[in-house]
């Protein structure tokens, strides 16, 4: 992606993330939250995974709680998880039908890797209060980086 289409498209993320996360279950992001991830992608370069868990490693700096850091883990994983759903709809929107098929069963499979890979943490910790925000961290990990891929199939705008 170019880097004024790549400039575009994460502007247009930033600008549309906040709204949509209203009707969400969980944490809502902050209103800063899609801005400072956009931001860090733009400055980024190739390096963008680095973007990834900015806004919960800064929130978790005053959790004084294991449901409050799980929650910081979901509040940003509202705001990667609003741009996958949103950008997955654009993308198979704009594919001729067997790509289109095709990404269907990617997201499936996607959808069903992060639900074992996530639950797993849970398997292996026993019962534990960590679990949550561990399982946050790998959902909102998977997302990012299933996100980042997913978008560069995005239509030119």
């Amino acid at each position: 992606m170019k880097a004024t289409a790549l400039a575009a498209a994460l502007l247009l993320a930033a600008s549309s993330a906040g709204p949509g996360f209203a009707a969400a279950p969980g944490p809502i992001p902050g209103p800063d939250d899609a801005k400072a991830i956009t931001e860090c992608l733009a400055r980024a370069g190739n390096l963008q995974g680095g973007c990834i868990g900015l806004v919960a490693d800064a929130c978790l700096k005053t959790a004084d709680s294991t449901q409050r850091m799980g929650d910081c883990e979901a509040r940003e994983l509202a705001v990667w998880n609003g741009w996958l759903n949103r950008d997955y709809a654009a993308v198979k929107a704009a594919l001729k039908p067997a790509a289109r098929a095709q990404l269907t069963l990617i997201e499936r499979a996607f959808v069903a890797d992060k639900t074992r890979r996530c639950n797993f943490i849970a398997t292996v910790n026993g019962p534990t209060t960590m679990n949550r925000p561990s399982s946050e961290e790998c959902a909102l990990h998977a997302t990012a980086e299933q996100w980042l891929w997913l978008r560069t199939f995005l239509p030119a705008r």
